[in-house]
């Protein structure tokens, strides 16, 4: 089956769009996904190597269910495609020796018995009440998806710097991560390391449900 097989348009212009970047704004349930599966479709029937597709969706189920339609569809390459969520990717990029030598942090979430630890910590070092703790660590995590600045944040204050200086050097301590911090820290390495492989390891990048990206996501999918 070819990609523009039965396919007419709004479908047909996003599929054989060749410009970049492209970005289709639509409804629910309108087809969106659907164009993308031809849109990847076609890059693969005109020869380009999978590898170099990267395809990015908003869960893990959703990407594997995108790779399975395209591969349904029996096109050379389709069963090799990289389709993953910008978490496992940003984890996966992270795990990499020279990435960890260069953020100096180490990519393992912090399990979910650890936090009473952290929190008992931070509590002797005059950083707040247990409430008061939880919550700044909720702000700190979720600062990048709130703040709308070309350089997310979250430490405004003096206390707010104290607080994320102890709560990093504990983390570094106990080589662990929040997960709220993947992408902020994945974001920071390629935006300083310019000549990363990572920054030039794909020539497309297709993203399904791009308006549920927070700002951190999509400057990471905009870096490269």
């Amino acid at each position: 089956m070819s990609w523009n097989d039965d396919l007419e348009s709004p479908y047909l212009n996003v599929a054989a769009y060749r410009g970049s970047p492209l970005r289709v704004l639509a409804g629910p349930g309108t087809g969106k996904t659907f164009a993308i599966m031809r849109r990847v479709s076609r890059l693969l029937e005109e020869g380009e190597n999978p590898k170099d597709i990267f395809l990015v969706t908003f869960t893990r189920m959703a990407a594997k269910d995108l790779v399975r339609k395209v591969s349904d569809l029996s096109i050379e390459g389709g069963d090799d495609l990289i389709a993953t969520t910008l978490h496992s990717f940003s984890f996966s990029m992270l795990q990499k020796e020279q990435v960890i030598e260069t953020t100096h942090r180490t990519p393992r979430p912090l399990l979910k018995f650890e936090m009473e630890p952290l929190l008992h910590d931070l509590k002797h070092q005059e950083l707040g009440g247990i409430r008061e703790l939880r919550k700044n660590i909720i702000s700190y995590e979720s600062a990048w998806a709130r703040l709308q600045h070309d350089e997310p944040g979250w430490a405004q204050s003096d206390e707010e710097k104290k607080f994320e200086q102890k709560l990093v050097s504990w983390l570094k301590f106990h080589q662990s991560m929040l997960i709220g911090e993947l992408i902020p820290i994945a974001l920071r390495y390629l935006r300083y390391n310019p000549e990363s492989l990572y920054r030039k390891k794909f020539k497309q990048v297709i993203v399904d449900e791009y308006q549920d990206l927070n700002k951190a996501e999509q400057v990471l999918i905009d870096i490269r």
